[in-house]
């Protein structure tokens, strides 16, 4: 779905330790570039989920979590739309729909 880079760190700051997540990523075909509105949000609720569950282990429960977003480039890439073959979301669904022949061709 997305190519990129995540980077965890920590530093020791106001009497503590706070870790942060920095990721910059790019959807890797059309159709994910469509549906990037709502799959950001999901991004954002598991990576905000990461970092309270790296608290909680750590001791520190219902620890604050702050986000921010930056668009760092708004131009779409629809020179990749030929990736659209390899789109897992897709081949899932083929998968899916050609179940019954695939098992009537096993016996």
């Amino acid at each position: 779905m997305f190519a990129g880079w995540i980077t965890f760190s920590g530093v020791e700051a106001d009497g503590g330790t706070r870790a942060s997540i920095q990721i910059l990523i790019r959807t890797n075909d059309p159709l994910y570039e469509l549906g990037w509105p709502v799959l950001r949000k999901g991004e954002d609720v598991f990576w905000a989920a990461t970092l309270r569950n790296l608290a909680a282990h750590h001791g520190v429960h219902d620890a604050p979590v702050e986000s921010t977003t930056t668009c760092v480039d708004r131009r779409r890439l629809w020179h990749n739309w030929r990736n659209v073959r390899h789109n897992a979301g897709i081949r899932s669904f083929l998968h899916l729909l050609t179940t019954p022949f695939r098992a009537l061709r096993h016996r």
